[in-house]
């Protein structure tokens, strides 16, 4: 599975991936949550079954998305409007030099997160 992220990393231009198990078959669809891509998240959220909400722990980042009106709590919402029931938290960028690693900048983000996400449905 690394390889397909990558792959979406650096090919910016590529936004699916598909891969299969032997009982599944997976799409990954990259929606880029610059607020820019708002279109693009839609159509992504309306086409999944799963969402993964992906964090940024860097220092300044998470505030601005979380703050009222910010893109976290916005796609958030957009994701359950368009019918997605389940929705993962990835916490990024724990390796900043402004988080380095620490569990007290996880746990407050996931102390604001978990509340949010649970009363958003």
């Amino acid at each position: 599975m690394w390889h397909i992220l990558w792959t979406l990393m650096q090919r910016r231009e590529l936004r699916r991936a598909r891969f299969e198990t032997e009982n599944t078959r997976f799409a990954i669809l990259d929606a880029v949550g610059h607020k820019s891509y708002v279109p693009n998240m839609i159509s992504g959220a309306a086409q999944a079954d799963i969402g993964v909400l992906v964090i940024s722990a860097h220092k300044g980042e998470f505030e601005t998305g979380y703050e009222k009106g910010g893109q976290t709590c916005e796609h958030v919402q957009l994701a359950k409007t368009m019918g997605l029931s389940k929705l993962f938290m990835v916490v990024n960028k724990m390796d900043d030099p402004t988080v380095n690693w620490s569990k007290e900048r996880y746990d407050e983000i996931e102390s604001k997160m978990v509340p949010f996400l649970s009363s958003s449905g």
